[in-house]
C-alpha cells in the first residue's frame, strides 16, 4: 500500500521495525531503496534477513532534521487543533510507543500531561495521536526528499489519505458535486503471493539483477499518474487510459517475469496505491 511517484525508493512508516517481512520483500521488486526513520540513539531490534538486506544497502536509516521536526509539529498543531471528529483509522485503541527522537521539543509539554507513562527515550501515547503524528512527521519527510510513502498497517494506510489532504474530505462514499476526486489504481497480478517464504538472499539477488526493469516499470505507471492527475477531462481520461494500457502491461509482464525466484504461475496479489 503506498502513494506513488516516480522515486527509485520508499519511505516505510509509522514504526521503526518493519511489521512484516514480506512487505519489505514485496516493496524491493518495485522500489531499489526502503528508508525507515530511526533515532541516532536507537538500534532496531532486527532480525537476521532484516539485517541482511541492510548490509546490502537496501535499507536505509533516516536521520531527522530540525527541519523535519519543525515542520511536521507545525503541520500536527493546525490539524489538531482544528479536528471535529476523529475519522476512521484514527479510533482509540492500544498504547503504543513513540521515541522523543522523532518529536520537536515544543510538543513535550502537551504529551507530558496525556502520556500513559514516559521515560527519558520513550512517550506511551494512545494509539490515535501517534498514528496522527507519524503520519505527519513521514509526509514532511517524504516530501523533504522526494521519497514515496508506504506502510503494512491497515490503520495508517486508510488515514493517511484523510490527513494528506488536511480532512478536506465530506461524509459520503461518493460525493458527485465534489471539486477534487481522490483515486486508488490498482495493478493486478504483479508481487507473488508466496515472497514471503522467499529467503532474502534471493530477493537481495533479484534487486542486484533487475533495477532497469523496475524503473521501466515505476517511470511507466508515474507517467501514467501524473498525466492522469492533470487530465480534467472525463472524455479525454478515458483516452489516456487507452493509450497508456498496453504499455503499461508490457512493462507490467515484463518485471512479474524478471521475478526469477518464484514460478511464472504462481498467483499474485494487487499493487495498489493512490494518487
Amino acid at each position: 500500500m503506498t502513494q506513488f511517484n516516480a522515486s527509485d525508493s520508499i519511505l516505510y512508516f509509522p514504526t521503526i521495525e518493519f511489521r512484516s517481512a514480506g512487505w519489505l520483500k514485496a516493496a524491493l521488486t518495485v522500489w531499489d531503496h526502503v528508508y525507515r526513520i530511526v533515532p541516532p540513539t536507537y538500534k532496531p531490534d532486527d532480525p537476521y534477513m532484516i539485517k541482511q538486506a541492510e548490509e546490502e544497502g537496501f535499507i536505509r536509516s533516516i536521520i531527522l532534521e530540525d527541519a523535519d521536526l519543525k515542520e511536521a509539529y507545525e503541520k500536527f498543531m493546525v490539524f489538531y487543533s482544528k479536528l471535529s471528529f476523529v475519522p476512521a483509522g484514527l479510533e482509540p485503541g492500544d498504547t503504543v510507543r513513540i521515541h522523543k527522537e522523532k518529536i520537536d521539543g515544543r510538543l513535550y509539554p502537551i504529551l507530558d500531561d496525556i502520556a500513559k507513562s514516559h521515560d527519558r527515550d520513550w512517550y506511551s501515547l494512545p494509539s490515535e495521536l501517534v498514528r496522527g503524528y507519524m503520519f505527519y512527521l513521514s509526509q514532511t519527510i517524504s516530501e523533504r526528499r522526494q521519497l514515496v510513502r508506504g506502510t503494512d498497517n491497515a490503520d495508517a494506510w486508510v488515514v493517511s489519505a484523510y490527513f494528506a489532504e488536511n480532512g478536506n474530505f465530506k461524509e459520503f462514499v461518493y460525493d458527485t458535486e465534489a471539486e477534487i476526486q481522490y483515486y486508488n489504481l490498482a495493478i493486478n497480478d504483479l508481487i507473488p503471493l508466496g515472497i514471503k517464504d522467499v529467503p532474502m538472499s534471493q530477493i537481495i539477488e533479484f534487486v542486484k539483477k533487475r533495477r532497469d526493469e523496475k524503473s521501466i516499470f515505476r517511470n511507466t505507471l508515474s507517467g501514467f499518474v501524473d498525466k492522469l492527475a492533470e487530465c480534467e477531462s472525463e472524455s479525454h481520461a478515458k483516452v489516456l487510459l487507452q493509450d497508456y494500457a498496453k504499455t503499461l502491461s508490457t512493462t507490467k509482464n515484463d518485471l512479474r517475469q524478471s521475478m526469477d525466484f518464484c514460478d511464472k504461475e504462481q498467483l499474485s496479489s494487487i499493487f495498489a496505491f493512490r494518487r
